[in-house]
């Protein structure tokens, strides 16, 4: 049981490794289309937004290895049956699917408000809303 708990966090660090990569690879194709098209309101809203979501990545990912090694080390400490690391990882694994499922609800609630933004802001559409049967024109 311990085995496969380990290397359960080895798996885990990889992926860190891979999230960090993508993050690093968002930030140099953020200052690529920065230093290529900064003429351009697009791409350097594009480089802004690009830029941002590498350094959550790149941070994120970071974060993610240092927790994986505190958790590997304490497992590797632990000299607990296999039914008492069955019962600690389950309550773990609740806590952490609780956790994912707000914070994916939240995220996606984010990612459509910006979408939704973009769409009525940036494309220079006229908005036109009933509210109350009283009809609303928002020009940009």
């Amino acid at each position: 049981m311990k085995e496969i708990i380990l290397n359960y966090y080895q798996i885990e660090k990889h992926t860190a490794i891979i999230a960090m990569l993508i993050g690093f690879s968002f930030i140099v194709a953020g200052s690529i289309l920065f230093w290529k098209f900064r003429e351009l309101p697009l791409q350097k809203g594009l480089m802004y937004a690009i830029f941002v979501a590498g350094m959550f990545f790149a941070i994120g990912g970071y974060a993610y290895i240092f927790q994986v090694n505190k958790s590997l080390i304490e497992t590797e400490l632990l000299q607990n049956t296999a039914s008492e690391l069955h019962k600690n990882e389950l309550t773990r694994i609740n806590k952490v699917l609780s956790s994912s499922h707000k914070v994916s609800s939240i995220l996606f609630t984010v990612l459509y408000l910006q979408v939704s933004a973009f769409i009525l802001f940036h494309l220079k559409v006229i908005a036109k809303m009933r509210l109350f049967s009283v009809e609303i024109q928002v020009f940009i």
